[in-house]
């Protein structure tokens, strides 16, 4: 862990980058590279914390990323309440964690580690979204790897800084190992087959990490390691044979991964001169620097391969120029401009022109600052030949290092991420038009209604006062004040008294249902006896229940037993439900009034009776105004059709309710619900 160097660094846009594209990605709150000690996890990057924590950068205790290094997978967790082994791990509550993904990140096999992402509710994380992070953190583990790399090679150049200084403090005595080779003959006096060291100069002995007791004397080939040694017998052999010189430079392996040496051999005479000079460190750096550019043209391709699976448009502009390098499928199927790979931003959107568009890329570009902007209205054609669309578009562009650059030189690239939310803005556009036309035609409404009700109202005056004359002259020709009456004229006379009481009950009901919908009732509200309710309304229908022969009954309203209403208008509602089932009950048949209290607070009173009942498709509509469950009123039942319409706004205007419940040819029970006292 401590060998990375990154524990208490500073921030780093380079994984900032990626914590921010893993929010962008996945739509979630926070995600962030956590990197563990024993003590404490620090937070190499932050897209989401609050301030407090963005600015401490450290946790201590047990939290999510302790269990993630443990594992060999990415450890997901798609509701922590729900699961017992993290639901009280600190951090549920302190960050609100509600689901968690953590990938491990390791380092020379060692867990250093984890990138992990975060919603503040429970979250089912998709195979694709696990992919994503998996990729996110090989980039942020790769990108840790190379810090790695880089400390060790700068380590590597310094000690081979160091040693060039040493090598430049005996050069003028001798700037190489020098060493001179006598031809040893073979035996039976063969030709030579190998050589003897004669004469090693300080710079040899050095270079050989041997005594100069050593090195004299020795065959040539035990002084390098591994094959070196066979090579250079076999280079001087042949330098002696055909005195042309031979240089070359050595491996101790094949794959130089150790050790290395640069030689030069030249004839003197009858022996063989050998310079060379040790090259490992120099072979060390150039395969150092060969595994840095493979990884970084790897970390290229993983972006570009992380920029198409994103379901989102992703693109990358490169250069002072913007030209496009890189555009994802769904650029491809969204944005479309077929051809657009090596061109400019210029020369493929020239409908942005007066947009501000090309400005905005260029400050990005120049500033390093990124651009975000919610529902950026740009007209756009799509394809070669297709209409100019009006389009919105979730916008970002945010300045990284070019991919594309590998000179010394600062060059940069924005990398584009957007979404098409025209058809979004376009429908919640017709839904607030929708909602404005739907508030105008309920004003509309609500203005006719008022006008009804006032018109109702005065009409239902100015009829009264003719109907009340009416009644009163033909209670006076009843009684005989001008004269003798024939039977048949007294028949008459009541059926006008009949007509005059009907037609004065419908309006005295259309005027209390008007006042009703005006809101112009007003309700004094106090504690109602239900006992006296019942009582009073038992005295009023006791004629016309004795008249049908029928049987009425009580149960259960006792005296203690309080609504909460006014007294008046819950007479007048209990004594409409008695009437009715008193009206449409059959001579002889039963009604019954009972009383019960519920556990929510309420007080029920039910009107229970064994008339005909009321179709099931008819009861929904019987508590509309003018209603009737026979489609013409009947001669022997009188009504208007609004008392139950005008008993269910009444129980509502005192918190309570009007209910039905009927089955044809049994009965039915009508129930009044009221706040209980």
């Amino acid at each position: 862990m401590r060998g990375t160097g990154l524990l208490d660094s500073e921030v780093e846009d380079t994984f900032d980058r990626l914590t921010r594209l893993a929010v962008k990605l996945l739509g979630i709150p926070a995600a962030f590279i956590s990197l563990v000690d024993e003590n404490r996890d620090f937070y190499k990057s932050a897209c989401g914390f609050d301030s407090t924590l963005s600015k401490a950068r450290e946790m201590e205790g047990p939290t999510f990323c302790h269990y993630a290094i443990e594992q060999s997978a990415p450890l997901v967790i798609p509701d922590t309440a729900g699961d017992p082994r993290y639901r009280d791990l600190p951090t549920v509550k302190t960050l609100g964690i509600a689901a968690y993904v953590g990938v491990p990140m390791l380092v020379n096999g060692q867990a250093i580690g984890s990138f992990c992402a975060i919603d503040r509710q429970p979250h089912p994380w998709s195979e694709r979204e696990v992919e994503v992070l998996v990729e996110l953190a090989k980039s942020a583990q790769r990108e840790i790897e190379l810090r790695s790399r880089a400390a060790a090679l700068a380590r590597a150049n310094a000690s081979l800084a160091e040693s060039e200084v040493r090598f430049r403090t005996v050069q003028d005595a001798s700037p190489v190992g020098f060493t001179l080779q006598r031809a040893v003959a073979g035996q039976d006096g063969a030709e030579a087959s190998g050589f003897q060291v004669t004469f090693v100069n300080d710079a040899g002995v050095r270079l050989l990490e041997r005594t100069r007791t050593a090195v004299l004397g020795s065959a040539i080939q035990e002084l390098f390691p591994g094959g070196i040694g066979h090579q250079v017998r076999e280079a001087l052999l042949a330098v002696l044979h055909s005195g042309v010189d031979w240089s070359a430079e050595l491996c101790g392996t094949d794959d130089c991964e150790d050790i290395g040496y640069e030689f030069t051999a030249v004839r003197v005479g009858e022996e063989a001169a050998l310079i060379f000079s040790d090259i490992s460190e120099r072979l060390r750096s150039t395969r150092e620097r060969e595994f840095l550019l493979a990884s970084l043209t790897e970390e290229r391709l993983q972006l570009q391969r992380l920029l198409d699976a994103s379901p989102t448009v992703m693109a990358i502009y490169e250069g002072p120029t913007h030209v496009i390098t890189h555009v994802n499928p769904t650029w491809e199927r969204t944005v479309g401009k077929p051809g657009a790979i090596g061109m400019t931003f210029r020369d493929v959107f020239p409908e942005f022109s007066e947009s501000g568009l090309f400005e905005r890329l260029e400050d990005v570009y120049r500033t390093g600052e990124p651009f975000r902007d919610q529902e950026v209205n740009v007209p756009l054609r799509r394809w070669p030949g297709s209409p100019m669309e009006n389009t919105y578009w979730d916008l970002v562009w945010q300045r990284i290092s070019s991919v594309a650059s590998t000179g010394a030189s600062p060059e940069f690239a924005v990398l584009t991420h957007a979404v098409d939310v025209t058809s979004k803005v376009l429908a919640r556009r017709e839904i607030e038009e929708a909602r404005g036309e739907a508030v105008s035609a309920r004003e509309r409404a609500e203005h006719a209604n008022e006008s009804k009700s006032q018109f109702l109202v005065m009409m239902s005056h100015e009829l009264r006062t003719p109907l009340n004359a009416i009644g009163g002259y033909a209670e006076l020709l009843e009684m005989g004040i001008h004269g003798e009456v024939s039977e048949a004229q007294l028949d008459f006379l009541a059926r006008i008294r009949r007509s005059q009481r009907h037609l004065l009950g419908l309006i005295n009901g259309v005027l209390h249902f008007a006042k009703l919908e005006a809101g112009a009732l007003h309700y004094e509200i106090v504690d109602v006896p239900i006992e006296e309710i019942v009582a009073t309304c038992e005295a009023l229908v006791a004629p016309q229940v004795r008249e049908k022969g029928q049987h009425l009954s009580f149960d259960a309203c006792e005296e203690t037993m309080r609504v909460r209403g006014d007294l008046e208008k819950v007479q007048q509602i209990v004594l409409n439900l008695a009437s009715n089932a008193v009206k449409f009950t059959d001579d002889g048949g039963h009604i019954t009034i009972s009383c019960s209290s519920r556990d929510d607070g309420m007080l029920t009173l039910s009107v229970t009776d064994t008339g005909r009942g009321i179709p099931a498709d008819k009861a929904a509509q019987l508590f509309k105004p003018f209603m009737r469950v026979e489609s013409e009123p009947s001669q022997h039942e009188e009504g208007t059709g609004l008392g139950l319409a005008i008993s269910r706004e009444l129980a509502r205007g005192m918190g309570g309710d009007i209910t039905l419940e009927s089955e044809e040819s049994v009965g039915s029970t009508f129930t009044l619900v009221l706040p209980q006292a």
